[in-house]
């Protein structure tokens, strides 16, 4: 049995790694836009090369993605999370030997926004190793801040880098919740897997052995019987019976599946000009018609052949209909003749043609099936199958699909580390805003600023997902009030340092579009951004504002296509791994249906085909020729009233004592309930040891789970049980001849 692969981890991964490179692309094209007018410090011409490869190679892996399996997936974030790493580290050996003399050598921006990154380490080895390459490029930068251009001179390196950090924390926090959700999906899935296709083996075997059960019991039992107790002058209706049989048997042999190449509608069509190529088809065509899934169509193709087969079978000379009609809802199908018709009940309840091959088959998908009949009015054969019918019965395979849904981002790691990365944004931000008042004269609007969006950040988290749509609106219009205030009293030409509250924006946006609604936040983007060019507008080129601008812009872009990012790719993995499952049932439907139509073939071919043959040639019978069809009748019986039980040595125990005439009936009475093979193996053995010795008569049953013993049987006036343990325990009658079973 197959296992779901791991769809919704690969579905992640590849979004994680177009995110990572997406930040890279990003970043580089804000530099580019307003690096040299602010004094960023370019790249250096001899380090222009390894840098591009380093950051090149993400963007190049993250358009790859789609086409990417796991493994290398995973092996691809991680080289180009160590290219970054080494051309980090790299860099200030290299400056040494290139540059010994540049006092002020200042490492390149490009360098410092290290998000993406981080977030292909998540992709190739998780959330820690993307935290440790968050940890460890921070430490660097600072490091190479400190050493190659002395203590900085105004704030705006600090804030730049405490702002990236925090942001790189974040992609690295969501990323690993993703990947961890992901695989629970997988997980979930996986196990709804197993038991849809465990399902689906036993109710595919069952349509199979009820349809193989319905044709042996009205076609090749019929033909054994008769030629058992038949004589000379029913000799002809005999070979009749037989030919029919051996013809029958051909189609008995296809699982109804085998039609569900062509659509539902075409699979109905050919069966039924198969059987009646005279017969007039209807089909009412709908555009939004529910499509039935592949064990739906078999059991409407196999009650279809059954009803049509019958109508030809009982009325040859009469016309023949087939309606289809299918909806949103569901599908209908009728079929109708104006034969001579009969009367319901009083049809022999040993027929199984109607009652297995037509009504318990659309049971078992759910649906239902209706005859109506009267002597001298034709007759009416009815298919229903209604979706939510079939999708809300426990009898459906398609019930644990319903186990498979996204898994919400949120877990208690998650829930922690939210909560620690909230802290931080309260310690590094509140430190920003009293250096800021510190060194500016309007001190008191940093601290006010720090404030609001201190407590937009915390709304945030505590706002209930079931109110998403005003939560957004509001928390969105609080970041917007605050925030444009900031840009008012902010002085100009104001430095990156003094609009710091600008990144601080974009991170809590961000926030409040992974927690809540993308499109709000972009919303208040453009509204931000049309504030802060108004302030350009009315006061003069300010490149500080336009910087921080610039960086919010990318935090909030990155947050929202986050969002959208994440809910995507939690219904696409729902949705790949429903596939899986679906996929998985229709071949476990499909070979437990072959499985068992080919060992009752087997059955039929080894027991009942030499002497269906002998009949349909109408050779004349010897008394040993209907000894031996009474036994093969009993023997197919078998198959389907004890089908646990046909297995070695009783099956052939149990034919010599139907040759020596005596009457053995085998049952099941677990209704499909699973049992142990050692016990049925056991039962077996101990059946067959008591079915050879005895007379004339024996009965063995298996019996409900609910009861004292696994099995018991009747051996001439002689009844005991089987229990669990191998004991045997007298139950009815003398025990003599069964010491020591």
């Amino acid at each position: 049995m197959g296992e779901v692969p791991r769809r919704a981890e690969l579905i992640a991964r590849r979004a994680l790694t177009a995110g990572a490179a997406l930040s890279v692309a990003s970043t580089g094209i804000g530099i580019a836009l307003v690096g040299s007018g602010a004094g960023l410090a370019p790249i250096p011409t001899w380090y222009v090369a390894p840098v591009v490869v380093a950051l090149g190679a993400l963007v190049l892996v993250g358009l790859g993605t789609p086409w990417m399996p796991l493994r290398w997936l995973r092996l691809s974030a991680a080289s180009c999370a160590a290219l970054y790493v080494g051309t980090l580290v790299g860099f200030g050996a290299v400056a040494a030997v290139v540059a010994p003399d540049s006092a002020s050598l200042t490492l390149p921006w490009v360098l410092t926004s290290y998000g993406g990154p981080a977030l292909a380490a998540v992709v190739a080895g998780g959330e820690a190793a993307g935290l440790a390459l968050a940890v460890f490029a921070f430490v660097t930068v600072t490091l190479y801040r400190l050493v190659l251009g002395g203590a900085p001179a105004t704030l705006t390196p600090f804030i730049s880098d405490t702002q990236t950090g925090l942001s790189a924390l974040a992609l690295c926090i969501v990323g690993g919740a993703l990947i961890r959700a992901a695989v629970r999906t997988d997980l979930v899935a996986a196990a709804v897997g197993r038991a849809s296709v465990e399902e689906a083996e036993v109710r595919g075997g069952l349509v199979a052995r009820s349809r193989s059960a319905a044709f042996v019991h009205d076609e090749v039992l019929v033909a054994l019987r008769a030629a058992a107790d038949g004589d000379e002058r029913s000799r002809q209706a005999v070979q009749r019976q037989a030919q029919r049989a051996l013809h029958l048997a051909e189609h008995a042999a296809v699982p109804d599946s085998d039609a569900s190449g062509l659509s539902w509608i075409d699979a109905l069509q050919t069966q039924a000009m198969e059987y009646d190529p005279r017969i007039r088809i209807e089909v009412t065509p709908d555009a939004r018609a529910a499509v039935p899934d592949q064990q739906t169509t078999g059991a409407l193709v196999g009650a279809t052949r059954q009803a049509i087969e019958n109508s030809v079978r009982h009325a040859p000379g009469a016309s023949r209909r087939l309606r289809i009609r299918g909806d949103a809802h569901g599908v209908f199908v009728e079929i109708s003749d104006d034969g001579s018709g009969f009367d319901p009940a009083a049809v022999a309840p040993g027929r199984l043609g109607i009652r297995s091959s037509i009504v318990d088959a659309m049971r078992l998908v759910g649906g239902d099936a209706h005859v109506r009949s009267s002597v001298g009015s034709g007759t009416t054969v009815t298919l229903i199958w209604r979706r939510a019918a079939a999708e809300s019965s426990a009898a459906t395979s398609r019930s644990p699909r319903v186990a498979v849904r996204a898994h919400a981002i949120k877990d208690r790691r998650f829930d922690r580390e939210v909560w620690v990365l909230i802290a931080l944004f309260y310690a590094t931000q509140g430190a920003i805003a009293c250096a800021v008042a510190v060194r500016t004269p309007s001190g008191g609007g940093a601290l006010a600023i720090y404030v609001g969006l201190g407590v937009i950040g915390v709304l945030a988290m505590l706002w209930r997902q079931s109110s998403a749509r005003l939560g957004s609106a509001v928390l969105t219009g609080l970041v917007i009030a605050v925030t444009l205030a900031g840009i008012a009293v902010t002085p100009s030409p104001a430095t990156y340092g003094q609009a710091w509250f600008l990144p601080a924006a974009g991170l809590v946006l961000s926030g409040v579009a992974l927690r809540l609604r993308p499109v709000p936040t972009l919303v208040a983007l453009v509204v931000l951004v049309l504030g802060a060019a108004v302030h350009v507008a009315l006061r003069g080129v300010d490149l500080g504002l336009i910087v921080a601008a610039v960086r919010m812009g990318l935090l909030v872009v990155l947050g929202a296509l986050l969002s959208v990012v994440i809910q995507r790719v939690q219904r696409l993995s729902v949705r790949a791994n429903e596939d899986a499952i679906v996929a998985m049932q229709e071949r476990a439907w499909d070979d437990a249906t072959r499985r068992e139509l080919e060992r009752r073939a087997e059955d039929l071919d080894l027991y009942a085909r030499p002497l269906l043959q002998m009949l349909a040639s109408g050779v004349p019978l010897t008394d040993a020729d209907r000894d031996r069809a009474r036994a093969v009748e009993g023997r197919l019986r078998d198959g389907y009233r004890a089908a646990s039980l046909v297995r070695e040595p009783l099956t052939e125990d149990v034919m010599r004592a139907r040759l020596r005439g005596v009457d053995v009936v085998l049952l099941d009475d677990t209704e499909n309930a699973p049992t142990e093979d050692a016990v049925l193996q056991a039962v077996a053995d101990w059946m067959s040891t008591l079915v050879a010795q005895s007379r004339h008569r024996f009965v063995g049953r298996l019996l409900p789970a609910d009861r004292d013993h696994v099995a018991h049987a009747v051996v001439d006036d002689v009844t005991v049980g089987f229990t669990g343990t191998g004991q045997v325990v007298r139950l009815h009658g003398s025990v003599r001849g069964f010491q020591g079973e």
